[in-house]
């Protein structure tokens, strides 16, 4: 079977007269051997931490990965490690959820790191394959 997993949404915008039209997106993506995680975790703000991606999930490339930011007033930053430096791909506000990130990557390590004070989030992610 194919693309087990499918993610749709819309995108459109307005504001007094600046309009932004409409569209909508389908992603898909195969799921051959499916593992998942769901779980709640610290992010501190005195540096950048790994999530805590289980090892099984976490030995392949990820497939997908969304965080919701619990707190009310600090966001966070995701970011990947790459040759002793750290490279943020997203910026999730306080009290908002990501869409869902595809994560194409070799690496399967993900990072955090939280503004200002110490945040809880919650994550999910899959396995690509």
């Amino acid at each position: 079977m194919a693309s087990e997993i499918r993610i749709t949404g819309t995108f459109e915008g307005r504001k007094g007269s600046i309009e932004l039209p409409m569209w909508s997106f389908t992603l898909t993506a195969d799921w051959d051997n499916p593992r998942y995680v769901e779980r709640n975790q610290i992010i501190s703000s005195s540096g950048w931490e790994a999530l805590d991606i289980p090892a099984d999930l976490g030995s392949n490339p990820l497939g997908f990965i969304q965080v919701q930011n619990l707190d009310s007033a600090n966001y966070i930053e995701l970011g990947i490690y790459v040759d002793s430096n750290y490279y943020d791909f997203a910026k999730v506000l306080a009290g908002k959820t990501s869409p869902p990130i595809p994560v194409s990557l070799t690496r399967t390590e993900i990072f955090a790191r939280a503004n200002t004070a110490d945040v809880e989030i919650k994550f999910r992610a899959t396995a690509a394959t």
